[in-house]
């Protein structure tokens, strides 16, 4: 299935905080993570950011064991 039906769908169906995004026509997918640490608890940071040709990030998320964040 192309990638952007399946987020489409998942956009139609699916109840998802205001942090989350989906962008079908872009393929992407947005997390507003200033919206998302209102959650008590929740903490990121940055591990990797590189600029270079398509460029590579990595973040890591710690979310507390309650499991619910922003609603979601």
């Amino acid at each position: 299935m192309p990638i952007s039906f399946v987020m489409n769908y998942a956009a139609k169906n699916y109840k998802f905080p205001e942090w989350i995004r989906l962008d079908s026509k872009k393929k992407t997918i947005t997390l507003d993570l200033n919206n998302m640490n209102k959650s008590k608890g929740l903490s990121y940071k940055a591990k990797k950011i590189d600029m270079t040709g398509d460029g590579q990030f990595a973040f890591q998320v710690n979310i507390p064991k309650s499991g619910k964040i922003g609603g979601f």
